[in-house]
Order: C-alpha cells, then structure tokens, then sequence
C-alpha cells in the first residue's frame, strides 16, 4: 500500500475515479475558459456514478483534481517510481473525465511506456489520443498540447513502420488541431510530414501545398536548415508528379542557400539541381551550371569538405556530365571537361587512356560537324 500526498490509498493496482470517491482536493488555478457559460442540457446532471452529464461546475472541478493527480504522477515518475505513476495516471483515463484530462494522461502514460521501450503499449495509449481527437470538436485546457505531442509520436511510430494510411490519419488529426492551437515548430512539422507521406502513397500533387506551406514559413527564419529541407521536400514532390522546371526552380533557391552557408553540406544540392535541369530538357542550362557548381565546389576548402565528404564525387560527376556538353552546343565545355578529369587521373594508366582515346574520338566528332 502507498499513501499519496492527497492521503488516497492505492491498493492493489486499482485506485477509484476521484469523482466516484468522493475526494475533494486542494483546489487549483482556474483554467482557461472555466469562466465560460456551461451549455445548456436537458438531461438531469445528479452526479458521475449512474452515467449522467456532469455540470459544468463538475468538470472544472475534476480538471483541478486531475492537474493535482497529473503533477504527482510526473512527480513519482521524476523520482522513479513509475508504477506509481502509471498507477495515478489510470485513474484519469475513464470517460468521468473531460477528453482533456484523458488526453493528457494518456501523453504522460505513453511516454513512459516509450521510454521503457514499450513501442506497442506506447502506440496503444497514443491512439487514445487519437481517437479522443477525431471524437470531438475542441479538447480544451491542456488538450492541444498534450494531444499535438501524442498524435507526433503516434506518427513517428507509425512511420517508422511504413504504416502510411494510419501515419496520415494521426498527422491528419494534429494538423486538424488548429495554428491557434499548435506551437509554429509543431504546425511545421506537421506539415512537413503531410507532404513527406503524401508523397510516399504517390499522392505529390495533394502534397505540394503542404510542402509549399514549409517553405514560406521558414524561409525568413534563422534556422536555414529547416528552408533547405523544405525546399528539397517540394521538389521532391514537383518532381513526383513531372514538374521538373519547378522542382529546378524550387532547388534553384535551395543552391543560393548552400552557397551562402558553409557549414551546410552542398553537394547534394548541386546534383539535384543539375539532374532536375536535365530533366526539364534544358541541356544548355544544365551544362552551364555543371561548370559553375564544378568551379564553386572545387573552390571548397579543407573545413567544408570535411563537413561534406561527397565533394569529390560530386565533381566527377559533373565533370563527366559535362563531357556531353557538345551536344547541346558547348564543346568548348566538353573538351573542358576532358582536360580536368585528365589531370585528375595522372596516377592511374588505364584511365588516362580512356580519357585520351574519349577525347580524340569527340574532336573527330567536331571535325565531321564542322564539314558538314
């Protein structure tokens, strides 16, 4: 047996709603919105027991019960008895409580079943979650908070199972909460993984807006990263659905980012870009840009290189893209080409070979066009 500082006694593993015990406790600050008028009913609200609606009066009085319940669950939890706590949180959980109060314990409950690596009981009690949300209009009090946290692990959870269809329903959900409701890191992210799964089912088009919206959010912001990643996630999505000269031109942008910043990794953008380029069918544009992404690239010094191990091979890759140049005008480039990758395979015979033979069968190419 435990006695809390409420003096209830826990036996057994069962402890009793608190309306149903009868225990008032030590009353708490006024939530937002007790001052509220109650909405009128036409049922008779005699108490919790036989099932009735509580009046309003009942319901501010069991969220006061259940913020002192929760402070000692998270109290215990803190000092490590967590099957005090667990204990605790399940008295709130029963349908006497406002979907508020339920929703937050079921949060509390949830993350201590995660961090016991308990994935299943965890997912369990943030489905609850989930179901409190979809089942009514507003949680108020502690519930969009409490539920906004729930609903993202639920997603993470789900994701990390490629479980999509349920991954969107608990994204779906938090986004539903509200941007009055949602903290603007929260409503981002929300968004963000819209677009992300969105894109995953084949369904980019539904997904653009979502991305669209990330993009606009953190496009003043310090934290560029979060623009950088927004704007590869559009046009991940723009690519999905065959917009490459809008996924060129989302990571357009993307480039002047990672231009700007040098402790953001670059070679990465630099190949999309290229490759979403190529693929719109402007093979000019592509080659010039190859040349200047090569040129900014091999400008790099020892630091970012460090921060960004795949400069190497992404030069090679533009320089060998850039070796069929000529065919959309630019031999001058193609030739270019030829001589960096030459210099760069001094060491190695065979492929000192190989370039030298590429190139003297491009210059004969030239040669017969320029006959003609």
């Amino acid at each position: 047996m435990k006695t809390t500082r409420f003096g209830w006694i826990i036996a057994s593993g069962t402890v009793g709603s608190l309306a149903l015990l009868g225990l008032w406790l030590i009353p708490g600050p006024k939530p937002a919105g007790a001052e509220k008028k109650a909405p009128e009913s036409s049922s008779p609200t005699t108490g919790l027991g036989d099932g009735a609606t509580p009046q309003r009066t009942d319901t501010i009085d069991l969220v006061r019960q259940a913020e002192l319940v929760i402070g000692q669950a998270v109290q215990d939890k803190r000092e490590g008895d967590t099957e005090s706590a667990v204990k605790l949180l399940l008295t709130l959980v029963s349908e006497a409580f406002p979907p508020s109060v339920r929703a937050d314990a079921r949060r509390h409950l949830g993350q201590i079943a995660w961090a016991a690596g308990d994935v299943e009981g965890a997912k369990a009690h943030f489905r609850e979650v989930l179901l409190l949300v979809e089942g009514v209009e507003v949680l108020e009090g502690v519930g969009p908070t409490s539920a906004a946290g729930s609903l993202n692990q639920l997603f993470v959870i789900l994701l990390n199972e490629k479980n999509l269809e349920e991954a969107l329903r608990a994204n779906t959900a938090l986004l539903g909460l509200g941007s009055n409701a949602l903290a603007s890191d929260i409503l981002r992210t929300a968004n963000g993984h819209q677009a992300l799964v969105l894109t995953q089912m084949g369904r980019a088009k539904e997904a653009i807006p979502y991305a669209s919206t990330v993009v606009e959010m953190t496009r003043d912001t310090p934290e560029q990263e979060h623009y950088l990643h927004a704007l590869h996630q559009l046009a991940t999505a723009e690519e999905a659905i065959g917009e490459h000269g809008s996924a060129a031109s989302s990571l357009s942008r993307a480039w002047d980012v990672v231009v700007a910043r040098p402790d953001l990794a670059i070679s990465g953008t630099a190949l999309r870009l290229h490759s979403a380029m190529q693929a719109s069918g402007d093979g000019a544009a592509a080659s010039v840009f190859a040349k200047t992404a090569f040129d900014t690239l091999s400008s790099q010094g020892a630091q970012r290189r460090a921060l960004d191990p795949g400069i190497s091979s992404a030069e090679m890759s533009l320089l060998s893209s850039l070796c069929g140049a000529h065919a959309f005008g630019r031999p001058d480039l193609s030739m270019w080409a030829y001589d960096q990758i030459e210099m760069r395979v001094q060491g190695d015979a065979n492929a000192l070979a190989t370039i030298k033979k590429m190139r003297s069968d491009l210059i004969v190419v030239l040669e017969d066009q320029g006959r003609k």
